[in-house]
Order: structure tokens, then sequence, then C-alpha cells
């Protein structure tokens, strides 16, 4: 089986050392600039806290390079002392301060100079002060209902999601870990336990013992869903013998608290054209299929090496696809030879985790059958990654089908938490992409 990577299976490419990026030197402004009226004040305006940097590059390089510097300096100044979940309601709050100032260089072939400036509004800052407090409260006690209902069992702790399925990344990846903090004594766990049973089928005595493999511990589920003033975050908790989630609680909070958008719902491929519900659809006869992928809370690193497998509470004949935010997506298993049955746990190895040329999150959707039966839509289809020529919501599923999928972030390499890695580029990933076959041709 070939190696697979996050945007479909890149086989065999090795990022060479020219595309790693060389640090260049910072150089002081080269011209005055005029401190009451420019794109690079020294003085914040009233109202704002405003913090300036300078790079070098070509046009967009450098003014991207200086708006980032500025960024993390506005970032360590207005969020000292707070926790990570405090400080992503600052970071969400900072906006650009209009377009920046770029300096041509004075001889041709060499870079040029870039101020960029960003700021947040001060009383958005005294806002958060003083909403944060509430909120900190009201997830107390959604953790205190939490390990009430819960008990003592170890918890998966699924990467919290916008309502339409999408992660909620970095604020994400903050509310899970304050989360964690409030349930102490609580075990978490990144990925879900699988144990075997084994059972003769019912009515069938002198039958060979069935061996099947269920889900060992109870998912917990966050969803952010977004309003027009507020935002309201609950909590479900997915038993593994129930069929239906269980809400647990929940909360409502300003909206303005995170700078989120009523309409904000992620950068993925929406679940419900799936006609998914926190990433699943139960088939025939109870049958459920799992993408075992695990993340930092819905956060992949590029440059990563991920083990990854798939899950099954019974025979079935599964089909892997990747899915862009766009809705494009790719046959990526079986291939090379796999049979595509699955009855219990089966290991695909590791995946090099990758960007999507066009960014926004990747989606990976399991869709399994009851062993034995035909999906004539995938009829004609050879035994290597291609293309799907429609989105994959328009194929047909056939009755008692069930779907798992499992949708992430992929974060670049040398930001944030993620260390430096080589990594494919986007032309290497697009030009790999183009190249794979139609499905069924």
């Amino acid at each position: 089986m070939r190696r697979a990577v996050a945007a479909t299976l890149i086989v065999g490419l090795v990022c060479p050392a020219a595309f790693a990026k060389r640090k260049k030197k910072e150089p002081e402004p080269v011209a005055e600039v005029d401190p009451k009226d420019s794109q690079c004040p020294d003085t914040p305006p009233y109202g704002f806290v405003l913090e300036k940097a300078w790079a070098s590059g070509s046009r967009a390089e450098a003014l991207q390079a200086a708006r980032d510097k500025a960024r993390a300096i506005l970032i360590d100044s207005a969020t000292a002392g707070y926790d990570d979940l405090q400080r992503a309601a600052v970071i969400r709050n900072i906006r650009p301060w209009k377009d920046g100032l770029y300096i041509e260089p004075e001889r041709k072939g060499e870079p040029g100079s870039a101020c960029a400036a960003v700021a947040i509004r001060k009383d958005l800052l005294n806002q958060i002060e003083g909403q944060y407090g509430a909120f900190a409260d009201s997830l107390d006690t959604l953790a205190a209902g939490i390990r009430e209902q819960a008990g003592d069992q170890p918890l998966v702790l699924q990467p919290p999601r916008w309502s339409s399925g999408c992660p909620s990344s970095e604020l994400g990846q903050a509310l899970a870990a304050q989360l964690k903090l409030r349930l102490v004594g609580t075990e978490i766990r990144k990925t879900q336990v699988f144990q075997e049973v084994v059972a003769a089928d019912e009515g069938e005595t002198e039958a060979p013992p069935k061996a099947t493999q269920v889900a060992m511990f109870p998912e917990l589920w966050l969803e952010l869903a977004p309003r027009r003033t507020s935002v309201t975050l609950s909590a479900q908790l997915r038993e593994p013998s129930a069929q239906a989630d269980r809400l647990l609680g929940g909360f409502e909070f300003p909206s303005s608290l995170f700078g989120i958008e009523p309409d904000e719902r992620g950068v993925c491929h929406d679940e419900a054209v799936l006609g998914l519900e926190r990433g699943r659809l139960v088939g025939a006869d109870g049958l459920t299929v799992q993408v075992n992928f695990p993340t930092d809370d819905g956060v992949v690193c590029e440059g990563q090496k991920v083990p990854w497998g798939l899950a099954t509470n019974m025979p079935a004949q599964v089909w892997l696809f990747s899915v862009a935010a766009d809705g494009q997506a790719w046959f990526i298993w079986p291939v090379g030879g796999a049979s595509g049955q699955v009855n219990g746990v089966v290991d695909l190895g590791t995946m090099d985790i990758a960007r999507l040329p066009e960014g926004g999150d990747e989606r990976f959707v399991a869709v399994a059958l009851p062993r034995g039966t035909t999906w004539g839509a995938t009829q004609g289809w050879s035994s290597e990654s291609c293309r799907l020529p429609v989105a994959l919501d328009e194929l047909t599923w056939p009755a008692g089908t069930a779907i798992g999928s499992e949708v992430f972030t992929v974060a670049s390499a040398g930001q944030g938490d993620c260390p430096a890695a080589e990594a494919y580029s986007p032309e290497e990933m697009l030009d790999y992409l183009s190249n794979l076959p139609e499905c069924g041709r």
C-alpha cells in the first residue's frame, strides 16, 4: 500500500533544501514616515492599542512579514498574564491597520522595505476583561456537569467544532485546553480504543464465533453555534453502545468576546450535505465506521507523520475519501491491492501531512456498507487513487450506508506550536493532484 499524505497520497516526494526559507536581515527604515498621517503611525490613534514592525522582501512578502511581526508584538504585550483562551479572545479581535507602507528598493533586484501595523480597540480589550470572567464561570459549571454525568470513565475529547461540523481551529484548541484543566481527575484520551468481542451468530449455535470491535470509551463533543449577537457552547456525550448522542449542558456568551461573526462556520465541506451529524451516519443494523486520525484538538502540523486507520463495529466494505473545503473529493483507499474489507480495526500506517493548495480544512470520509453489498457508483474504479468527477455528496448512497468522518486543520510548519519541517510546496501539491486520473476512466 502506498504511503498516504493528507491532501491525498503524495508518494516519494522529497522536499529539497532549496525550499527552506532563508532568514533575511531586517532593514532599518530608509525613509521618513509621517507620524500623524501614515499607514504605519508612530503614535497609536486615539482609542486603539497599536504595534508596528518592519520587514524586507517583495511587496507582498515584506508587508505580510511585517504584519506578522507586529501582530506577535501586540499579542505579547496585550495578553500578559492571560490564560490561552483569554489570549485567543484578544487574538481574534486584532485587525490590520490600513494597508501598510512599502518602500521600493534603490537598485533593481534588491529587496524593498515594508512597515505594517496591527491594532485592537481599547474598549474591546476592556470588554474582554469584563466578559471573560463570566465565561470562565460558565465553563466551570459545564465541566462540573460533565464530570457528574460521565462518571469516572475516561473520555475521548473530540476537537471542538462549529455547528457546521468544521473545526474551530485555534479557538477550539484553546477551549479544549481550558476544559481539560477543569476536568481534573477525568482521564482524557485523544483517540478511541477498541475492544474485541466474540459472540456466536444468533440462532446458529454451531456457527464459528464472530469477532467484532466495539468502542470502549464515551466521546465528548463540543459545539459552537453562532447567532446574531451570541454563541451557544454545548457539550454532547456519545456512549459506545448508543446510536443517539446525549446533551450534557451548555451556555451562551456574547459573540463579541471572541470576535465571532453570526455566519462563522469554519472553512471545510459542511457535514450536513453528507447527511452527517457530529461526524457520522449510522447504517443498517447499527453499522458504524470511524476514521482513527489523532489530532491536537483538530489541528495537525504540516510535515508531521501521523498514524491512522479505520474501525467498524461489524464486517463491512469500506471506501475512504479526502474532501477539500470546496467539495472536491479524491478516492484514497482501498488502493494498491487492498480489499477494502474491514472487520474491526485496520491500520493504514502513517501519513505525511501536507496542505491542500486551495487552503481550508480537509475532511476524511469513510463510507461503509454491510459486507457483500455492492456500491454501483464505484464500479469500474481502478485500484489507485483518483479524482471524483462530482462532489462526494452527489453520489447515491445505497440503503444501509454508514459514514464516519474526521475533519482537521493543517497548520503551517514553523508557525505557532508547529516545528519547522520540510513541506510540500503548493505547486508540488497542485501538480500531483491535477495529474490524478478521474475515477472510472
